[in-house]
This record gives C-alpha cells, sequence and structure tokens, in this order.
C-alpha cells in the first residue's frame, strides 16, 4: 500500500462497532501514502472513517489527495472516468461555490 498510486475504500473491515481494530488500522496505513489518490465511498465507510479518526477525517475533507463521497456508486464511476473532476455533480459543486462568492464580493 505504500507504493500505490491510487487506493479506493469501499468497506469497513469487520463487523462494526465491535471489530473495529481492522477498519481502523487500514485507515492509518492509507494515510501514510501521501502521493495517493485515495477515494473513499459510501454512507457507512465514511461514517466509520469519521467516527475512528475525527482528526485525519477533517484533514482530508480539505485534502486534494482524499476524495470523499457518501455514495459508494459514485466512486466507482470517478475510477471510470479517471478524474473525480469530471463529474457532472463535482463541476455543478464547483459553479455553485463560484456563483456564491461572486453574489458575496457583489453584496
Amino acid at each position: 500500500m505504500n507504493s500505490a498510486k491510487t487506493i479506493f475504500v469501499n468497506v469497513v473491515m469487520g463487523l462494526m462497532p465491535h471489530f473495529w481494530h481492522g477498519t481502523s488500522k487500514m485507515d492509518e496505513a492509507i494515510d501514510k501514502n501521501r502521493s495517493a489518490q485515495k477515494l473513499f465511498g459510501g454512507g457507512d465507510t465514511l461514517q466509520t472513517f469519521k467516527s475512528l479518526h475525527p482528526a485525519l477525517y477533517e484533514a482530508a475533507l480539505n485534502n486534494i489527495k482524499y476524495y470523499l463521497f457518501t455514495g459508494g456508486g459514485t466512486v466507482l464511476k470517478v475510477i471510470e472516468e479517471g478524474d473525480p473532476m469530471g463529474l457532472e455533480i463535482v463541476k455543478a459543486l464547483i459553479d455553485n461555490k463560484a456563483n456564491y462568492f461572486k453574489r458575496s464580493q457583489n453584496n
């Protein structure tokens, strides 16, 4: 995992919340790879990531190497397309952010 260029996580390891150790160690190992693009998908996956590593989760929200999707199927689409920035929903979010800042500067 240390030399991976892309890491895809779409599952928790073990019965949650009782057997969380494997998932926690996996998240820590993934974070140690600073150059890989990390794709986390699915509501259960993200909720577990957030509850086991809240500081890492918060840092991932602003890290361009992490892509966090509530829908596991969306991550599969990103892998198919090769780039999350090409997804229509991501383009819409970027456009919305730009429009928001334009409106707030005009007020």
